[in-house]
């Protein structure tokens, strides 16, 4: 094989096929937009998650809905207050422990994220365009799984370590 045939074969590129990469640029791409849309009903991506959840689960200890929604608490914080302001969602402390407050969507707030469910299902259709529905479902499946991974790893898992592996007795001959 020449040079200039070497040249002329499609590259490898690491980048254009490493997963972690490819799971921001969905999510990137699939975002640009999205704002406009959740401020036709006064929410960002984040609020909506969060009514999301409350719309799932009915109620939630606030601990639950920051794992939940992947929301940072300080900034779920803010957002619950926000929201509690806005009559979206109320909060209850608990009557058996005075530090544990429940939060729970109100009729105004199930009302907005039910009219957000037809433009959102639009959003995930398109998105899956072209995939029959086992792949969506497989992919969903696999997405999940990768978040449960993403959470079992510690900090020390994700660090890389550069140093020189030991030679193996195959290497040393």
């Amino acid at each position: 094989m020449t040079s200039n045939s070497k040249k002329n074969e499609p590259k490898n590129e690491f980048l254009a096929s490493y997963l972690p990469y490819l799971l921001n640029r969905v999510a990137r791409e699939m975002l640009k937009g999205v704002d406009e849309q959740f401020a036709q009903h006064g929410l960002t991506v984040s609020k909506w998650r969060i009514l999301a959840v409350l719309s799932d689960r009915g109620t939630c200890r606030f601990g639950e809905l920051a794992n939940l929604t992947s929301i940072e608490p300080a900034t779920l914080s803010r957002f619950v207050g926000s929201l509690s302001k806005e009559g979206l969602i109320r909060r209850r402390r608990s009557t058996s422990d005075a530090r544990s407050v429940r939060i729970a969507l109100t009729e105004k707030g199930e009302m907005i994220f039910n009219g957000t469910l037809p433009w959102a299902c639009d959003t995930e259709n398109r998105l899956v365009n072209g995939l029959a529905p086992e792949q969506v479902e497989q992919l969903k499946t696999m997405l999940t799984h990768m978040y449960a991974n993403i959470n079992q790893l510690e900090l020390t898992d994700l660090e890389l370590d550069l140093t020189p592996a030991a030679p193996t007795e195959n290497q040393s001959e």
